[in-house]
């Protein structure tokens, strides 16, 4: 989503917008690779041989939706940083961005500034529950789609609810604002009423 998108190219022209590659089909159907972004990250790779192991994929670490709780567990364990950071990393686990790392600690009602390793098993069993459901929510949401769609067209709790009520308790969804990603939660929820410090130093606001 961050740096590319296949979609359905029923045009076909010449010069789309943002296009970087063009699959065609025997019926007449194509498919366009486009990046809308400044990023540059999106691309093409021809390999030989298997993928996995050679650029670009040779740094991402297991499917999220693969894996088992108690390899959730050790992952957590492998370095103390904040859990929301630790779920965008596709280093440690690949295949969660911005919106779905949101929802998922809204679900397993977790603070997005709690510390991986000082997580205890019931907070690891939450969390490991919330990611698989949520990422299947998801996927079976846009398996009803033709296109690929805008974030913010995506069902959510609290992502791009920023100011709403909660769905579950009513609670203004606040917001941590950075550069290039915002964290959304709910104080009620996840922080025991307390309010996330708008910055990047995990503290609460008193």
């Amino acid at each position: 989503m961050q740096g590319g998108r296949v979609r359905p190219d029923p045009k076909q022209a010449k010069k789309p917008r943002g296009g970087m590659a063009r699959w065609g089909f025997a019926d007449g159907g194509a498919l366009m690779l486009t990046e809308a972004g400044t990023g540059r990250k999106a691309g093409v790779w021809l390999v030989e041989g298997e993928p996995d192991g050679q650029e670009p994929v040779d740094h991402l670490g297991p499917d999220a939706h693969t894996m088992s709780r108690d390899d959730l567990a050790t992952a957590l364990g492998s370095e103390n940083i904040r859990v929301h950071g630790f779920l965008r990393d596709q280093r440690r686990i690949a295949g969660i961005g911005r919106l779905l790392s949101n929802e998922i600690l809204w679900t397993a009602k977790l603070s997005p500034f709690a510390m991986t390793r000082k997580l205890p098993d019931d907070d690891i069993d939450r969390l490991h529950g919330a990611m698989i459901s949520v990422i299947e929510h998801h996927i079976d949401f846009e398996r009803t789609l033709d296109d690929i769609g805008k974030s913010a067209d995506r069902p959510s709790a609290v992502h791009h609810r920023i100011g709403f009520p909660c769905q579950e308790c009513d609670a203004e969804v606040r917001s941590v604002e950075y550069r290039r990603y915002t964290v959304a939660y709910c104080p009620t929820c996840q922080t025991g009423g307390k309010e996330l410090a708008d910055n990047t130093t995990s503290k609460f606001l008193k």
